[in-house]
């Protein structure tokens, strides 16, 4: 863990650019530490704090456009992303929550895998504060 100092931002200049204006934003303006004033994550005492710095911000779509007009440009924007050509033939390109989404649906219509060892603890503790538990079919997590 010592060969890591921090992370490097990619995507070239642009990258670095947005990695800057994050850094800006959760450091300089709340006043928190920054860059290499930051106390290291793996060789200092799990007990000395970072004081990491946080940006949280809202923006009121309906000042700019419509949230309809909104939602449908980002529908149309998401899905020209979707439709671009996957380096991997075997796979789609997705966007952030499409991985969710399709899990959820899979867990929806399936079930959720436990492995069958939590699942035995689950019964057992059931069966211990005597509580109703009913047993389906279980799949072993993959």
């Amino acid at each position: 863990t010592d060969k890591f100092g921090s992370l490097f931002p990619i995507g070239g200049y642009k990258g670095f650019g947005l990695s800057m204006v994050i850094e800006i934003l959760c450091s300089q303006l709340s006043g928190m530490p920054f860059g290499h004033s930051i106390v290291p994550m793996f060789s200092s005492p799990i007990s000395q704090k970072r004081n990491l710095g946080h940006f949280i911000s809202g923006i009121k779509i309906d000042c700019f456009q419509s949230v309809d007009q909104f939602k449908t440009n980002m529908k149309e924007m998401l899905d020209q992303i979707r439709s671009e050509p996957s380096k991997d033939k075997n796979k789609k390109v997705k966007v952030p929550n499409d991985p969710e989404k399709i899990k959820f649906k899979e867990r929806s219509e399936l079930g959720i895998p436990i492995k069958e060892v939590d699942w035995n603890a689950f019964v057992a503790l059931s069966k211990e504060y005597d509580l109703i538990f009913q047993e389906d079919k279980i799949e072993e997590a993959k």
